[in-house]
């Protein structure tokens, strides 16, 4: 008899989330045992991805403001399918999926922390209305995954989280991959980049969270004693235009700073940094650390959330407080300044990620979730 597993997220693009529930359709798919089913909101990479593992996918909307049409929805998916088990991801999927979970079935619903967004909310009513939303569905959980320590004492004091039902599970990647994806000489010729410059790269969506501002700021200040220096940031998102005039007030110009855009590739901007930089004002446990880590890569990111369970201070990177772009291009310019301590930063900062941060082990430690929340049901 198959299992079947429900994955929901309410985002189609591949961000932590959605790239996490990948990992996990696919290991799924792998297995005789169960069959896979996600709900998403629309289509996107995320749903083209998953076709490739011949996942059943349906596309239910999921507004941030409520709609109950969508409840039944997933209601009614879940019924029909026979879910033996409901895994949302982030704070809008598992809204959904436990509220249309409440009444009438017993399956054991899972909810992946991926960051704790709404205590940044600038809306005082706005954010409060989450936290006790989610203070009222708290119970309705079978089993809290965080991501990160840092998101695990975040919940629990914000009354979200309930501590005997909750775990932590870090994120994990591939590292067999990484090493070999390009060589620096052939991701040079391809984009036409001078092999003495000095490349610091950023991946991530376009968004307030990431502080693109402020990374805008620091490259002001690293550019002027390094004009060699080459930022590149890969990614999309609503503050592209914001972004895009702020570049323009400080006079960078695409020799110094490129907003690429998205990338399906973005192993291939990872070969080609010399400094991988984040700065974030706040995450959960992001994914293209972890990445530019398993690529040998120094780190200089922002010192917020579960970053610093990552990236170690003075060992595999610098951490610099968030929002001050004059510390943020200090630590660049000591990375590019000092080649050979950025360089065993990047040799640490690999061997980190092969022993804590590996998909193998993130895989692993879900599926003993999975496990013990199913027998947990039927113990009832």
């Amino acid at each position: 008899m198959f299992r079947k597993i429900l994955l929901i997220a309410s985002d189609s693009g591949l961000g932590g989330g959605e790239r996490n529930l990948l990992d996990i359709a696919s290991h799924l798919s792998k297995l005789e045992e169960y069959q896979t089913h996600v709900i998403l909101p629309r289509e996107g990479r995320l749903a083209d991805e998953l076709s490739k593992l011949n996942a059943t996918i349906a596309f239910i909307p999921m507004g941030t403001i409520l709609n109950l049409i969508s409840v039944f929805s997933i209601r009614h998916f879940i019924r029909n399918n026979a879910i033996s088990l409901i895994h949302a991801h982030g704070s809008r999927a598992a809204w959904y999926a436990r509220l249309a979970n409440l009444s009438g079935f017993s399956i054991p619903l899972i909810y992946t922390i991926h960051g704790l967004h709404y205590p940044h909310y600038r809306s005082k009513v706005k954010k409060w209305m989450f936290i006790l939303g989610e203070r009222l569905l708290r119970s309705s959980t079978n089993r809290f995954i965080c991501v990160c320590k840092a998101d695990l004492e975040k919940g629990l004091l914000l009354g979200v989280v309930e501590p005997d039902k909750a775990t932590v599970i870090y994120n994990g990647i591939d590292t067999a991959k990484s090493l070999d994806s390009y060589s620096g000489d052939e991701v040079h010729k391809l984009v036409s980049i001078a092999k003495d410059r000095k490349i610091i790269v950023n991946i991530g969506r376009l968004h307030k969270q990431k502080g693109h501002g402020a990374l805008l700021e620091a490259a002001k200040l690293v550019i002027k004693r390094r004009p060699d220096s080459l930022f590149l940031v890969v990614g999309d998102g609503e503050e592209k235009q914001a972004l895009l005039s702020k570049k323009k007030e400080l006079n960078l110009t695409d020799d110094n700073f490129i907003l690429v855009g998205e990338k399906s590739d973005t192993d291939f901007y990872l070969c080609l940094a010399n400094v991988f930089v984040m700065s974030s004002l706040w995450e959960g446990l992001p994914y293209a650390i972890l990445e530019a880590m398993s690529f040998e890569k120094p780190v200089v990111s922002t010192d917020v959330d579960g970053i610093p369970e990552a990236v170690i201070d003075k060992e595999t990177g610098l951490l610099v407080p968030p929002g001050n772009p004059a510390s943020l291009a200090e630590a660049l310019l000591y990375m590019l300044d000092n080649p050979e301590f950025a360089a065993r930063c990047g040799t640490k900062g690999f061997s980190r990620v092969k022993e804590r941060f590996t998909v193998e082990d993130m895989l692993k430690r879900i599926m003993l979730v999975y496990e013990e929340a199913m027998k947990e049901i039927k113990k009832i």
